[in-house]
């Protein structure tokens, strides 16, 4: 990983003694071997790996039909997600692509422009960049 690809607020794989467990981005430092350190938060522990330690989350078909609506027609399965609260509208079309999700997000004012995203993801991070991208304000179940 390199801090490019990190938002506060991310799920990763943090490294433990037996298994991997998820944690969210707390905080990015400068350890004293000038390499950097992230710091993971989860249930029980917020502690700090080296950047290089930390593992995506690859984002799977589980994941989304947790969070999102599945719909199939011709075109193959997708999953969608959309809300209206008066004239403010969000949506989110989510479709499989070649070796990764291809992510259409737009929110904004029925009356007006729009924050529109089109991206091509692999992980849950990528799909929470897009999701913030838009202005969607969607917390991921993992």
């Amino acid at each position: 990983m390199k801090t490019g690809d990190l938002q506060f607020g991310d799920y990763f794989y943090a490294p433990s003694c037996n298994k991997n467990t998820i944690g969210t981005v707390w905080s990015l430092a400068w350890r004293f071997d000038n390499r950097m350190a992230v710091m993971l938060q989860g249930k029980n522990f917020r502690i700090a790996f080296d950047i290089e330690k930390i593992k995506p989350i690859k984002l799977t078909a589980d994941i989304l039909s947790r969070n999102f609506r599945k719909c199939e027609d011709v075109n193959g399965i997708h999953y969608l997600f959309s809300r209206t609260r008066g004239c403010h509208s969000q949506y989110v079309g989510i479709y499989e692509g070649n070796n990764c999700w291809l992510i259409d997000a737009h929110s904004g004012d029925v009356r007006s422009c729009y924050n529109q995203v089109q991206i091509k993801v692999k992980y849950v991070h990528e799909l929470q960049h897009a999701l913030r991208l838009a202005k969607i304000n969607k917390e991921i179940e993992l």
